[in-house]
């Protein structure tokens, strides 16, 4: 009984296509599936149905601009002698037309056709290219839709060489050489079909001036740096020929030299401190049981305040200010992933919950909107809020690293809604990053001595203010740098 469950279903296929021809050999179209469309291209599944083997000398699809299929497009596949599926495939069609498609085959004596679908042709359209900002001769990626094997990429008005398209929905294309401002729209054309991108590309940008403002006979090392309104603050740390500096040094921009504080307390090296003037921690002397300094010291109003010490040491940790309070975290003495919170208006430490990771103060971080970002070993950048002790992944840095050599030693600081981060020990690349969107811009790279060590980063006016200590001469560079100069 069982073996006449495959007739008795194909009689109910037969009588539900009845409405379609019938060929004398005992057959019927049945035009089943659009399977795919992109832009030009069509796959459709198409079935003969029959009780046993088929004369057909022709059969394939069918593809018309209207309902009666005149003048159609005909995709034909050959002789078949049996019953079953077929597959039909074109990429001749226009973009963003409706499509009438119907099955056929032709036998000796007759032209069978089957049921009519229907289906429309996407416009090509550009959702997001990556990245948003590029260097000339570097691989930009379009994604989107409706994309055909011949597409053209303009950057502005100038054609792009294409490398590749990809299923129609991705077109990796070379960045051409900037001809004119430095933020251009980006369209493709496809056939007769223009699809312009939504955002503009934007060739990297950012100027560099060495100053002619220096600090002789100073290569600072495991110092500290802060700023408070218009004036910047270097010091403390050690050289390159482990000389402790007792002092920490003031900058107005505007003036033409960094003149000294008068420090009051001991010096010291690794010190745990905030871009707001609190410090402290870190080490009196060297070797690997270097002596713990405990004082800690809170600069504000034009002087040097102590305040009181953890009951926790922290050396080479992460400081941060948020909301008004000083907060050390991690380093090398204690629990890696030590979080203690010093609050001002009361005098005391208060423990806050630990980071999910331990972290020591060569790791970029920086704050903005009361959270503190921090970027790992592994390029995460971690989003942290303190009160929740919530930890976030919001993005990857985009240039490499190189373990011990290239993943430390490098600069962050925010400027409005912009992070710029970058310029890792030996290497050149600096990044903007948008911090509502986490969008990843290149800038230009720095073009000084590679051979330096970054010692403090300060924003005024838009603009970026950094020193660099030099390994093979007897002083500290100061650079300005410009993120939207050309």
């Amino acid at each position: 009984m069982k073996h006449i469950y495959p007739y008795i279903f194909l009689l109910c296929c037969l009588g539900f296509f009845s409405c379609d021809e019938k060929a004398d050999g005992g057959f019927t179209i049945v035009t089943e599936e659009i399977v795919n469309v992109n832009g030009t291209r069509a796959i459709i599944l198409g079935r003969i149905l029959a009780f046993q083997n088929v004369a057909v000398q022709e059969h394939g699809f069918q593809f018309s601009l209207t309902a009666d299929f005149s003048d159609p497009i005909e995709i034909k596949m050959g002789e078949r002698s049996r019953p079953g599926n077929f597959v039909g495939e074109t990429e001749s069609l226009s973009l963003g037309k409706e499509y009438f498609v119907r099955g056929f085959a032709q036998t000796k004596s007759d032209l069978v056709f089957g049921n009519t679908l229907t289906l429309v042709t996407l416009k090509p359209s550009v959702e997001r290219f990556f990245p948003i900002t590029q260097f000339a001769g570097e691989i930009v990626t379009v994604f989107g839709r409706g994309f055909e094997s011949t597409s053209e990429v303009f950057f502005g008005d100038t054609k792009a060489e294409v490398v590749d398209v990809e299923f129609g929905s991705q077109i990796r294309v070379r960045v051409p050489a900037k001809q004119g401002p430095n933020s251009i729209p980006l369209k493709v054309v496809t056939g007769s079909q223009t699809a312009l991108a939504e955002n503009l590309f934007r060739y990297p940008t950012g100027s560099y001036e060495l100053l002619d403002i220096r600090l002789d006979l100073i290569r600072f090392r495991g110092n500290i740096y802060f700023q408070q309104g218009s004036k910047f603050f270097v010091g403390l740390g050690i050289d390159f020929r482990n000389n402790f500096y007792p002092e920490i040094y003031s900058f107005i921009p505007g003036e033409s030299e960094w003149k000294p504080t008068n420090y009051p307390g001991l010096p010291k090296r690794k010190a745990v401190s905030t871009r707001t003037g609190f410090f402290g921690g870190g080490f009196q002397n060297l070797g690997i049981s270097a002596t713990y300094s405990s004082d800690f010291w809170k600069y504000e109003n034009g002087e040097y305040r102590q305040i009181t010490s953890p009951s926790f040491r922290f050396a080479d940790a992460i400081g941060a200010e948020i909301a008004g309070n000083f907060l050390a975290i991690g380093g090398l003495l204690e629990v890696g992933s030590l979080v203690r919170e010093y609050n001002p208006l009361l005098g005391n430490w208060n423990n806050l919950p630990n980071l999910p990771y331990d972290v020591t103060g060569d790791m970029l971080n920086f704050t903005y909107q009361n959270k503190l970002y921090i970027i790992d070993k592994e390029k995460i950048l971690w989003e942290h809020d303190p009160i929740t002790a919530s930890a976030v992944a919001k993005t990857v840095y985009p240039s490499p690293f190189i373990k011990t050599v290239s993943d430390f030693g490098g600069l962050a600081i925010v400027k409005g809604d912009k992070a710029y981060i970058g310029m890792y020990n030996s290497v050149r690349e600096f990044w903007e990053l948008d911090l509502k969107t986490f969008e990843w811009s290149a800038k230009n790279p720095f073009p000084g001595e590679i051979k330096a060590e970054n010692t403090a980063i300060f924003e005024h006016e838009g603009q970026l203010y950094f020193l660099r200590s030099l390994l093979f001469a007897d002083y500290t560079e100061f650079w300005r740098f410009d993120p939207d100069g050309l």
